[in-house]
């Protein structure tokens, strides 16, 4: 039995000379000689600004204790990453309006049903689509009254 004995011939590494960089940043004296390019896919308007901003606004919001002693004592919201963990004890607590906007349209579905007597005489049911928030809440503080009251009539006029 033969051992076979590996060898190798180790190769040139890269070398800095070796590489072309391909974005050279360039001295702001020569930048300066020529025209600039703006990437107009990039550009944000300053309404989209506006909202972005109108949206981190931090309002002082109360969330109302739990009707029914099964419910939670808590309710979970993450926005893109921004995580609250908010106790529904009737306290206020600070969020920003995209935390709200996900109260506003936490929206429950039930069914009313009401009793009805027909022409005929024969009594039924007439069924109603009812919609209330899984977790009622209300502003007590909003640094943006004059867009924040009809931003949020909106949001919970939506039946999302």
């Amino acid at each position: 039995m033969t051992d076979k004995i590996n060898s190798y011939e180790r190769k040139r590494g890269i070398s800095s000379d070796d590489v072309e960089i391909v974005n050279k940043v360039q001295p702001a004296a020569e930048v300066s000689k020529g025209a600039h390019e703006i990437d107009t896919d990039r550009v944000i308007s300053t309404a989209a600004l506006d909202e972005e901003a109108f949206m981190r606004d931090e309002l002082e919001v109360i969330l109302m204790e739990p009707s029914n002693e099964n419910d939670a004592q808590f309710c979970e919201v993450n926005v893109n990453g921004d995580y609250r963990l908010l106790m529904r004890n009737g306290e206020p607590q600070k969020l920003r309006r995209y935390h709200v906007a996900v109260l506003a349209q936490a929206k429950q579905s039930r069914v009313r049903q009401k009793k009805i007597v027909n022409q005929d005489g024969s009594m039924g049911f007439q069924e109603d689509n009812v919609l209330s928030l899984t977790y009622p809440f209300q502003i007590s503080h909003d640094p943006n009254p004059k867009h924040g009251a009809p931003w949020l009539r909106k949001m919970l006029a939506n039946p999302v």
